[in-house]
C-alpha cells in the first residue's frame, strides 16, 4: 500500500465519518474598522470572510470573539483597556460577497468556489489617551478548511495546522485626541480572476474624512504567537511582497489611488492584504488592514479531470474518496458503470463512491458550464481489489512492572515472503507510534490498557490492505495501591482500586479467611475478619501482575485497650486501639462517679488523684471507622507500689579501667512480673530480670547510677545512688627529675603496707631496687616506669629523667684562602673572649690539636674542613657553655676571571648583550665556581650564572661587574663599562587608513640624515630607500621600514588599512519612462557597508537621503547616488529617467491601419493604442456606411465580427474620439484594412 493510498484513507475517514469537524473553523481574511463617538468613545466592526460553498446552509462562527489591546511602541498589552486589555465582541450579521464582474465568451464563468460569506462582529470600548495608541489584534482557527474544494494557497506555506489569520488595526494618538473615525472600505467586487488577462481593480476606500490616503501591500500574520510582534507568513518559492502572484508583470498597488493592477500567470489562490495609512495635517491617523483571497483560473476552459490510483486496495465498505480534482466547473456529475445503464450516479462534487463489488469499474465525470458546448467529460477505469499479500502481526510479552511494560512485535505474511516487499512494521500506543523496517522489534511502552500492531506494506503492484489489531496489554491498572480501614463491626468492600480496564485479568485475594461468599478470584471482594487483616489482592494477565493491600485494622466493641490493674497512680497509654484513623483523641478518667481528669492526646500520661477503682473513657475526633461506637469505657485498678534497696559493690578488675558488679535486693509491695534498668553516664542502659548488672567504668573515686524497677502492671520505683571505689588517683604519677651529666641521683617514693612494685623499665641501680631512696647514675636522659599493684588496682609511677649537658652555641665558619699549612688562629675574634679551653678535630672525631689559650699557632695535615670545640664558662648554663665552629683551610692559588662579550647590539634605544666568564688559573683541579652579574644603570640588578644576557632600553652607558666564588667562598672581581649613541627620531603613526584608490604619504617629517629601507615594495609609489614614500595598495598593508645611523639602527611598522569603497548589487528606475507629472521609483540595492546615500539632483525627489525615493522631474534627468560607507568612503552610481510628454495626438494615440482575426493570436482584435487615454469611443463602418462596431474603452477591441457573425476582408472606415489625462481630446477618421 503506498503512502498516499494511507492518507486517502484518512482523509475518508475525516469526510465521511466526522464531517462537523470540517467546519469548526476556517477563515479567509477580514478586517478591522473603528468609530469615535466621543468622550474616548469608540465602536469596533470586526469582518470576518470564509468559503461559502463550505456548509453554506449554516453560520460556522461563534457568537463571540475576542478583540485585544496593545500599545503601538512597546507591544505591551494595555491592561486598562476592557476586561484586562481585551473586549468581548458580539456576532452582529451574516452577508455573502459574490462577483459582480461580466465576462464576454461564451464559456466564461465564475467557478462556484469563487465566492465568500462574511460575518460582522460589533461591540464598544473606552480607550484611554495614550501618547503610544493602540495596536488591535484579533485571530481565528485556520485560513482554509481541511475537505473543501480547495484547501491550500498558492503563495504561501502551510507553517502550522493551525495557522488561521491575524486582524490588525492601529488607533494613533491624533485619533484619540482629535476624535477620528476610519475611513469606509469598499466592498470587495471581484473575487475570480483570468489567467494571463491583465487585473484592474478599485481597492480605495469608499468614505473618509481625512487629508491623504496611501495605500500599499503588507504582510499577513498567522496566529501562532499570542501578541506583538506577530509572526508573518511564510511566502512559497517565486512569491514575495513585491510580487504576491508572481510573474513578470507583478501585481502593484497605487499608493494614492488604492488601484491594484497586474497580470497573473499562476492559476491558484492567492493571499492579498493590503493595508490603508489615514493621515490628517501629514499626522498619522489610524491604519486598516484588509486580508482576502484572489482566485486565478483559466477563463472558459473547463476541466473534468481527477486522479485514479493504479488499484484501490480493499477500501473501507468498498467507498473510494478522489483526489486531484479539478475545480473549475459551475457544477458536475459522476457517473458509475455504462452510461447508458450506470449502476450509480452522484451530484454532488466530491462524492464518496460506494462499489458493489471488486473488480474493475467504469467512472465517468462531467462538469458543466454556461452553456453545453462549454462542458467537459472524462471517463477513467477504476480498480478496486482484494488482499493478495495476508499481512498480519504477532506479541509476544516481556517485563512487565507497575509503569511500563515490554513487548516484541512479529510480523508475517500468508503469500508473498514479507523479505520480497517493501514494508514497516509498527505500533500505536495513545497518541504515539513506532516504526521499523524490519519484521521484528522489541519495545517498552509506559501503562497502556491496549496496543495496535499494524503493518504497512508499500507496493505498487500488490493490494496489501493496512493491517492493525487492538492487544490488551495485561498491565495492571492501580497496582501497588495500599490503604487502611478501621472496622468495628459488619462488612467492607475492597473496592477503592478498582479500575474497569482490570476486569478480565485473574484475581487471587489472601488470605481468603473473612471474605464474604468466597468471591476471592474477583477485582472487588467483601470481607468482614473477626481480627486485624491485611488483604492482598494479586492481579494477572500475560506477563504482568500486580498488587493491592488493604490493611483492616478490627476492634470489635468490649475489648479491653488498657491493662485491668496498673501499679502506680500514673500510667503511660501506649495502645489506641483507634490510632491513626482519627484527628485527635479525648481520654476522660472517673473515680467515685466523678471526673477527675481529660486528655486530648494518642498516648496520654493518665495520672490519678487516688489509688483504686477507676473508669477509663476514649472518644476519637474525626474518626472514619465503620459501625463504631462514639466512645470505649474500661474499669482499671489503680495500686500503690514500695521498695527498699540493699546494694554491694564487687569489683572485677581496676587497671585502665574498673570492671564491678552492681547487686542489689529489693524488699518492699509491688504487683507485676518486675524488671530492672540500671542508668549510668558510664555505659548504655542496661535490663534485667535480676537485680545485677556488670559495668565497666572509667578510673573513678566514686560512681554513680540509678535503678529503675519497673513491672508488667505498670509499677515504676526510682532510686539513685553514689558508692566508693579502691581507685586512688596519685598512684598515677609522674616525678621529673634533672641531673648533670655524671651525677649520682637519688629516687624517693613513700610506700604502703600492702603495697607491690615492679620496674617496668631496664636500669642499673645502685642497692636494692625494691627500697628507697635508691641510688642511680644515669648517662643520658630516659624514663623509669614503675608498676604498683594495690587494693586490687594496678598503677604506674613514672620518674622522668633529664641528664643535661653543657649549652651549645653555633659560631661562625672560619675560612681560609691561603696555600700554606701552618696558621696562627686568635680565638678572641669569634666570641670577644678566650675559651677556657679549645679542641680542633678532622671528619674523623680525632684530635689533631688542642689548648687552653684564646690564640694558638696550628699546623693542619691537609687542605680540609675540621671542627673547632670551644668550651666557656656560663652563669646561664649550670653545666657549661660550648661553642662549635669550622676551620676550612683552602689551596686557592693564582685564578683569576675576565668578562667576555659573545654578542652586543643596539637598535632604537634598546641595548641587549650576551656575556661570558673567562676563567684563568694555573692548576689542574675540577673545582666548582660560582657567579654573580651585577648591572649598574641607576639601579641595581643581580644575575646568577656563567652567562649574562640583558636587554636595557634608553641607557647610553652600562656599568658590568663579575663576581665568582670558588667552592671554598673565596671570591674574585672583574668589571667593564659599555657606551653607545642611539637614533634620535619621532617615530611614524603606526596606523593610517585610506579608502581604496586615495594615496597617503607613510612617514611625514622622517629625519633625513637617516638611511631607509621600506617593504614590501607592494603598493609604494616612491622608492623604497626614500624617508617617506607615497602608498596606495589595493588592500590592507602593514610596512616596515628599517633605519640606520650611528652605532645603533631601529624599525618601525605602518599598518595601513584601506577601506573598500561603498558596495550595491543594481540600480534602476521603474518606470525609467514617464509623462510629466507621473513617478518613477528610484531603486538601489546597497551592500551591507553602506550607512548613508545622497542623490543629486534632489528637485522632485521625495527624500533624497533614502535608497529608494520616489522621483517627479519634469524633464528627462541622469540621477546621480552618492553612497557613503561607515568609514566615509564614497563612491557613485547613475540612473537617468526620461520624461516624455506624451500629447493627445498622433503618435502618442493611434489607431493600427490593419489587423488579421484569423486566430492564430497575432493581432487578432484591433485596439486603440495610447500611453495617457482616459477615455475612448471606437466606431467602425462598411464600404456602405453602416455601423458595424461601436466600443468604449482601450480594452474593448474590434475581434472583426457584427451582431456575432465575421464580416469579410476589406476596407473599413473608423471614427476615434479620444479624452487624454491631460484634459486634451483628439477626434481622428480614417481607414482600417481587416485581413484575412
Amino acid at each position: 500500500m503506498t503512502l498516499r493510498r494511507i492518507l486517502e484513507a484518512i482523509i475518508f475517514f475525516l469526510i465521511i465519518l466526522a464531517p462537523n469537524c470540517l467546519i469548526a473553523g476556517f477563515y479567509s481574511g477580514g478586517e478591522i474598522s473603528y468609530h469615535c463617538r466621543g468622550g474616548n468613545l469608540f465602536d469596533i466592526e470586526l469582518k470576518v470572510y470564509w468559503d461559502c460553498n463550505i456548509n453554506s446552509s449554516s453560520n460556522p462562527l461563534p457568537q463571540t470573539t475576542e478583540l485585544r489591546f496593545y500599545f503601538l511602541s512597546s507591544n505591551n498589552q494595555a491592561t486598562a483597556v476592557g476586561n484586562n486589555g481585551s473586549i468581548s465582541l458580539q456576532f452582529s450579521e451574516i452577508g455573502e460577497i459574490v462577483d459582480t464582474i461580466m465576462r464576454e465568451g461564451q464559456c466564461d464563468f465564475v467557478p462556484k468556489f469563487a465566492c465568500k460569506k462574511y460575518g460582522i462582529y460589533k461591540g464598544s470600548v473606552i480607550l484611554p489617551f495614550s501618547f503610544e495608541g493602540y495596536y488591535l489584534v484579533s485571530d481565528f482557527e485556520r485560513r482554509t478548511p481541511l475537505g473543501s474544494i480547495v484547501n491550500t494557497i498558492t503563495n504561501i506555506e502551510v507553517i502550522t495546522p493551525n495557522d488561521g489569520p491575524v486582524l490588525t488595526a492601529e488607533i494613533h494618538s491624533r485619533a484619540l485626541i482629535a476624535c477620528e473615525s476610519s475611513a469606509e472600505l469598499r466592498d470587495i467586487e471581484q473575487l475570480y480572476f483570468c489567467i494571463n488577462e491583465p487585473i484592474n481593480i478599485d481597492a480605495s476606500v469608499l468614505k473618509s474624512e481625512f487629508d491623504s490616503i496611501v495605500y500599499k501591500f503588507y504582510h499577513p500574520f498567522y496566529n501562532t504567537w499570542p501578541a506583538p510582534p506577530l509572526n508573518k507568513v511564510r511566502f512559497s518559492d517565486g512569491f514575495r511582497l513585491t510580487n504576491l502572484m508572481g510573474g513578470p508583470d507583478p501585481l502593484v498597488i497605487d499608493r494614492h489611488t488604492g488601484k491594484i493592477s497586474g497580470t497573473p500567470v499562476n492559476q491558484g489562490i492567492f493571499l492579498i492584504g493590503i493595508s490603508i495609512h489615514q493621515y490628517n495635517g501629514n499626522q498619522l491617523s489610524g491604519v486598516l488592514n484588509r486580508e482576502f483571497f484572489m482566485y486565478v483560473g483559466d477563463c472558459g476552459h473547463l476541466n473534468a479531470d481527477f486522479g485514479v490510483d493504479d488499484f484501490y486496495c480493499e477500501p473501507p465498505r468498498l467507498e473510494v474518496a478522489f483526489i486531484d480534482i479539478t475545480v473549475n466547473f459551475l457544477s458536475s456529475i459522476w457517473i458509475l458503470g455504462d452510461l447508458e445503464n450506470p449502476i450509480s450516479t452522484f451530484s454532488n462534487d466530491r462524492p464518496v463512491i460506494n462499489f458493489p463489488h471488486f473488480g474493475e469499474f467504469l467512472l465517468t465525470r462531467i462538469v458543466y458550464g454556461p452553456n453545453p458546448s462549454c462542458n467537459d467529460t472524462i471517463s477513467k477505469v477504476v480498480d478496486i481489489r482484494k488482499d493478495e499479500v495476508g499481512a498480519f502481526t504477532e506479541v509476544e510479552w516481556g517485563e512487565c512492572t507497575k509503569d511500563s511494560i515490554e513487548f516484541t512485535i512479529r510480523g508475517g505474511t500468508s503469500t508473498i515472503p514479507l523479505s520480497e516487499l517493501d514494508f514497516e512494521l509498527g505500533v500505536y500506543f495513545g497518541s504515539n507510534s513506532y516504526y521499523v523496517q524490519d519484521s521484528i522489534f522489541t519495545f517498552k511502552i509506559p501503562n497502556r490498557y491496549s496496543i495496535i500492531p499494524n503493518i504497512i506494506i508499500h507496493s505498487a503492484e500488490w493490494c496489501a490492505p493496512y493491517y492493525f489489531q487492538h492487544v490488551q496489554t495485561g498491565f495492571i491498572f492501580n497496582s501497588e495501591y495500599e490503604a487502611a480501614y478501621f472496622l468495628c463491626e459488619g462488612s467492607l468492600a475492597l473496592d477503592d482500586h478498582y479500575d474497569d480496564r482490570n476486569n478480565n485479568h485473574n484475581f487471587d485475594w489472601d488470605p481468603r479467611d473473612g471474605i464474604l461468599n468466597n468471591e476471592w478470584d474477583i477485582q472487588n471482594p467483601t470481607v468482614s475478619p473477626d481480627t486485624s487483616t491485611t488483604y492482598i489482592g494479586t492481579a494477572s494477565l500475560e506477563n504482568c501482575s500486580g498488587e493491592f493491600t488493604y490493611h483492616i485494622e478490627v476492634f470489635k466493641p468490649g475489648t479491653p485497650f488498657l491493662p485491668d490493674t496498673i501499679c502506680g497512680r500514673q500510667y503511660q497509654v501506649t495502645y489506641n486501639p483507634f490510632n491513626g484513623f482519627a484527628r485527635n483523641y479525648v481520654w476522660r478518667y472517673y473515680q467515685n462517679g466523678i471526673r477527675v481528669g481529660s486528655r486530648i492526646d494518642t498516648f496520654p500520661l493518665i495520672s490519678m488523684p487516688n489509688f483504686g477503682n477507676a473508669i477509663i473513657e476514649l472518644e476519637p475526633f474525626g474518626f472514619d471507622g465503620i459501625n463504631c461506637p462514639d466512645t470505649i469505657v474500661q474499669e482499671v485498678y489503680f495500686f500503690e507500689p514500695s521498695v527498699d534497696w540493699d546494694i554491694e559493690l564487687d569489683v572485677l578488675e581496676c587497671s585502665d579501667s574498673i570492671s564491678l558488679i552492681i547487686s542489689g535486693i529489693s524488699n518492699g509491695t509491688f504487683i507485676g512480673r518486675e524488671e530492672y534498668i540500671l542508668i549510668s553516664p558510664y555505659t548504655d542502659t542496661l535490663v534485667s530480670s535480676r537485680p545485677e548488672f556488670q559495668i565497666n567504668t572509667p578510673l573513678l573515686e566514686t560512681i554513680e547510677f540509678t535503678l529503675l524497677l519497673t513491672t508488667d502492671r505498670g509499677c515504676i520505683i526510682e532510686e539513685s545512688f553514689a558508692l566508693p571505689t579502691p581507685y586512688l588517683p596519685d598512684l598515677y604519677s609522674i616525678d621529673s627529675i634533672g641531673v648533670c651529666q655524671g651525677d649520682t641521683l637519688f629516687l624517693s617514693f613513700e610506700m604502703e603496707e600492702g603495697m607491690q612494685i615492679e620496674w617496668l623499665s631496664e636500669a642499673e641501680f645502685i642497692g636494692d631496687p625494691n627500697e628507697f631512696p635508691l641510688a642511680f647514675l644515669p648517662d643520658s636522659s630516659q624514663l623509669l616506669i614503675m608498676g604498683i599493684e594495690f587494693l586490687g588496682c594496678e598503677y604506674q609511677y613514672e620518674f622522668d629523667i633529664t641528664v643535661f649537658g653543657p649549652g651549645e652555641l653555633e659560631l661562625g665558619e672560619i675560612l681560609i684562602c691561603d696555600d700554606d699549612l701552618n696558621q696562627h688562629l686568635d680565638f678572641f675574634n669569634i666570641l670577644a673572649k678566650g675559651p677556657e679551653k679549645w679542641t680542633i678535630r678532622d671528619e674523623n672525631g680525632v684530635s689533631i690539636a688542642s689548648g687552653d689559650s684564646g690564640v694558638a699557632e696550628v699546623e693542619f695535615p691537609d687542605f680540609s674542613e675540621y671542627e673547632l670545640w670551644l668550651y666557656y664558662p656560663s652563669d646561664e648554663y649550670i653545666c657549661g657553655l660550648l661553642g662549635l665552629s669550622s676551620v676550612t683551610l683552602t689551596e686557592s692559588g693564582q685564578w683569576n676571571v675576565e668578562i667576555s662579550v659573545l654578542e652586543e647590539d643596539c637598535i632604537g634605544q634598546r641595548v641587549n648583550l650576551h656575556l661570558f666568564k673567562q676563567l684563568i688559573h694555573n692548576h689542574e683541579k675540577d673545582w666548582d665556581f660560582q657567579s654573580r652579574w651585577v648591572v649598574i644603570n641607576g639601579d641595581t640588578m643581580i644575575f646568577a650564572g656563567d652567562s649574562l644576557r640583558v636587554t636595557l632600553d634608553g641607557l647610553s652607558e652600562i656599568e658590568i661587574l663579575l663576581e665568582v666564588n670558588d667552592q671554598f667562598g673565596c671570591k674574585t672581581i672583574a668589571n667593564q663599562l659599555f657606551q653607545y649613541q642611539f637614533i634620535e627620531a619621532e617615530p611614524p603613526m603606526d596606523s593610517l587608513s585610506i579608502c581604496r584608490g586615495e594615496e597617503v604619504e607613510l612617514w611625514p617629517g622622517a629625519p633625513a640624515e637617516l638611511e631607509y629601507v621600506w617593504s614590501p615594495a607592494f603598493g609604494l609609489i616612491g622608492g623604497i630607500t626614500e624617508p617617506s614614500p607615497l602608498a596606495a595598495p589595493p588592500d590592507n598593508t602593514k610596512y616596515r621600514v628599517e633605519i640606520s645611523g650611528g652605532d645603533c639602527s631601529n624599525q618601525f611598522f605602518v599598518n595601513l588599512v584601506v577601506h573598500p569603497l561603498p558596495e550595491f548589487n543594481e540600480i534602476s528606475a521603474n518606470p525609467s519612462i514617464i509623462s510629466p507629472g507621473e513617478e518613477s521609483f528610484l531603486l538601489l540595492n546597497p551592500g551591507d557597508n553602506v550607512k548613508e546615500i545622497i542623490w543629486f539632483p534632489p528637485e522632485f525627489l521625495d527624500n533624497p537621503h533614502v535608497f529608494n525615493p520616489v522621483a517627479s522631474p519634469r524633464q528627462t534627468t541622469l540621477y546621480t547616488a552618492y553612497l557613503i560607507s561607515e568609514k566615509e568612503c564614497v563612491d557613485s552610481i547613475q540612473v537617468e529617467v526620461e520624461v516624455i510628454d506624451f500629447s493627445c495626438a498622433h503618435p502618442f494615440v493611434f489607431l493600427p491601419s490593419a489587423f488579421s482575426p484569423n486566430g492564430d493570436g497575432q493581432n487578432d482584435v484591433l485596439y486603440i493604442r495610447g500611453q495617457t487615454i482616459l477615455n475612448s469611443e471606437l466606431i467602425i463602418y462598411d464600404r456602405m456606411g453602416r455601423q458595424v462596431f461601436n466600443a468604449d474603452g482601450v480594452n474593448h477591441g474590434w475581434d472583426g465580427t457584427a451582431h456575432g457573425k465575421e464580416v469579410p476582408a476589406g476596407v473599413y472606415a473608423f471614427t476615434l474620439f479620444v479624452e487624454c489625462e491631460n484634459g486634451d481630446y483628439l477626434r481622428s477618421n480614417g481607414n482600417v484594412s481587416l485581413i484575412r
